[in-house]
């Protein structure tokens, strides 16, 4: 008869791939730093434990094997939790303002500008929540707007609609592959009045939790206090701050290319 017990692999493996089941199908309780956090308790208290059984205690002997069979438990849901593809049920048509941060540049397709956006949080007319979530994000740049860049967190208004197929006799079924790369809905940016934010335009309801606003705030009183030529101050808020907004367009094409603290350097600016 089969015994678990005579191969060790398969005994690293059945938890890992338990606690990975359960992480793909029911990852959305738990953020992955809450599971990192555990993992990394779970691997101290292993480690002591096997401290205390080099010494001949039997005790600690039965606690390190158990936190271990915890330790790879909680390893599988943390990448099934990233691994979690589903779809975040966003409202079609209908207003929204999602948060996250861009995967690609964008890139120009006609009048409009596309790019792939993670998007990890949502908040409709029912509040906010988390999510995990590829989106096809278009958008029409207006003539002093700036282009965000990779990596960036920004946070966008508009309307979200499914990704369907064109229903021509023939073509591939985009519907499919667009969904096996956790890409659920296109998202249209809505345009936001200058000086104004997604929160003000969406009926003053705020955009995320009160450390954000918070955030929000303290950047904003910073750069009140900050005195000096406007292409300082705005070097200085792109640095320190990530916003780009008061960069020139000369200042602007320098920064992307040589970096911010070069121009800073160069300058003979002192933060």
């Amino acid at each position: 008869m089969f015994d678990v017990r005579n191969v060790p692999v398969a005994r690293l493996l059945l938890p890992f791939a338990a606690g990975g089941y359960a992480g793909f199908r029911h990852g959305e309780k738990l953020a992955i730093e809450e599971i990192l956090a555990l993992c990394l308790l779970l691997w101290i208290l292993a480690a002591l434990c096997f401290r205390s059984s080099l010494q001949g205690s039997r005790w600690s002997l039965s606690g390190f094997s158990s936190f271990c069979f915890l330790l790879f438990l909680s390893t599988g849901f943390g990448t099934g939790r990233v691994s979690w593809k589903e779809d975040p049920c966003l409202p079609g048509g209908i207003k929204v303002v999602v948060r996250g941060r861009l995967r690609s540049s964008p890139v120009a397709q006609g009048e409009f500008h596309s790019f792939e956006f993670h998007a990890r949080m949502v908040r409709d007319s029912t509040g906010p929540r988390k999510i995990n979530t590829i989106l096809k994000v278009y958008f029409r740049p207006g003539p002093d707007s700036l282009v965000p860049a990779a990596g960036e967190t920004r946070i966008f208004y508009g309307n979200a609609y499914p990704v369907k197929n064109s229903g021509n006799p023939g073509d591939p079924d985009y519907e499919t592959m667009m969904h096996r790369q956790n890409v659920w809905y296109r998202f249209y940016v809505y345009p936001v009045q200058p000086g104004s934010s997604p929160s003000s335009s969406f009926g003053g309801f705020n955009t995320g939790p009160i450390r954000l606003q918070l955030a929000f705030r303290i950047r904003n009183r910073l750069t009140e206090q900050w005195r000096g030529r406007e292409e300082e101050t705005g070097l200085l808020q792109a640095v320190c701050l990530g916003e780009r907004s008061g960069l020139t367009d000369d200042i602007m094409e320098s920064y992307s290319q040589a970096g911010g603290m070069h121009l800073l350097a160069v300058s003979g600016l002192h933060v």
